[in-house]
């Protein structure tokens, strides 16, 4: 029997004082923001800086939502709606450092804008 589910992923936009962005670099999809799923009964905000913290290791304050994207992928046994919600997020503190999750990325990076094309290009 075929079912249909929702997703929802949040993803936290973190800029640097000098303007650039961090991302992650995903060890199977590439460069991506810090994300990962939203808990069931998890308040967004609550989420972004819960999934940007076990994505880096800094604490984040959500400042405001950047949109949402929704995709649909079939996948075995039925079809998920897969929800994208990306905010802007500011260090909770002091920058120190940026501790990578190796179960889920190989590398971080710190992009200015003109650098992004050919990050996501790779």
């Amino acid at each position: 029997m075929s079912t249909s589910t929702t997703r929802l992923l949040l993803a936290g936009a973190l800029f640097s004082g000098d303007g650039k962005l961090l991302v992650l670099r995903a060890l199977v999809r590439g460069w991506e923001l810090p994300c990962g799923a939203l808990e069931f009964g998890e308040e967004p905000e609550v989420g972004v800086a819960r999934v940007f913290n076990e994505a880096t290791g800094i604490d984040v304050v959500p400042d405001r939502p950047l949109g949402a994207v929704s995709a649909l992928e079939d996948q075995p046994g039925g079809t998920v709606q897969i929800v994208h919600i990306g905010y802007t997020v500011t260090a909770g503190g002091a920058l120190l450092g940026v501790d990578v999750d190796r179960a889920r990325h190989s590398a971080f990076a710190w992009l200015a804008a003109a650098d992004l094309p050919r990050y996501v290009e790779s």
